[in-house]
């Protein structure tokens, strides 16, 4: 299984995203008390090529939300990192981040909390508009990495 499949949302007809490392073992990763409604993990590692579905803001100590985008998108970062953690490796490995927003409207206040995690800027960041099919998950985020299969961590 994939760690990231759309079927459907009101504003998007397709969406394929893949990565692959042939001939890989896959490890899937979850988070405690945060599940997807497909049959999904939440990341993978394959090889030291770590990958996530979209990785929201909810609080693994009981699967709530925080009110607002700024609460979520901190939570959604931190969510990433025990991801990463479970991977072997830390934020310094990830690549390329994809926001998920469902309004442009929020995209300053992902920065800001992208900007308070990753004062040195961090890896690539790049924004979506999507129709987020729970309405009160108001961002996502969608990481790609490579954690070294020799333990040490970091670009």
């Amino acid at each position: 299984r994939p760690t990231r499949k759309t079927i459907w949302y009101p504003s998007v007809s397709i969406q394929l995203q893949m990565e692959a490392f042939i001939g890989g073992e896959r490890r899937a990763l979850e988070l405690e008390n945060i599940h997807h409604r497909d049959p999904i993990p939440m990341a993978s590692i394959c090889d030291g090529l770590f990958t996530t579905s979209g990785v929201d803001g909810r609080r693994q100590s009981d699967g709530t939300l925080p009110r607002g985008v700024p609460g979520q998108a901190e939570q959604m970062l931190r969510n990433l990192d025990t991801l990463l953690a479970q991977a072997g490796g830390s934020a310094a490995d990830l690549v390329h981040v994809t926001s998920l927003v469902g309004s442009r409207n929020y995209i300053p206040d992902v920065r800001a909390a992208w900007a308070q995690r990753f004062p040195d800027g961090g890896p690539a960041l790049q924004f979506v508009e999507l129709g987020l099919v729970a309405r009160d998950i108001l961002v996502q985020v969608i990481g790609q990495g490579v954690v070294p299969t020799d333990g040490r961590s970091g670009r």
